[in-house]
């Protein structure tokens, strides 16, 4: 889903009653998930610099 900056917008979704399978913290910034949404497979994602965030504590 990248590269992102000029020309290149970020992306916006939104999975809906996922569950967290298994999360890992890297570098002491960034997270690492496996979610399992209820209808499908699950999915790797990763949210960079969101430790101690909002969306790092949710």
């Amino acid at each position: 889903m990248g590269p992102f900056g000029n020309f290149n917008f970020l992306p916006t979704f939104l999975i809906k009653n996922v569950k967290i399978i298994k999360y890992k913290i890297i570098n002491n910034k960034h997270i690492s998930v496996i979610i399992k949404p209820e209808i499908g497979p699950s999915i790797k994602a990763i949210c960079f610099n969101c430790l101690n965030t909002k969306i790092g504590n949710i």
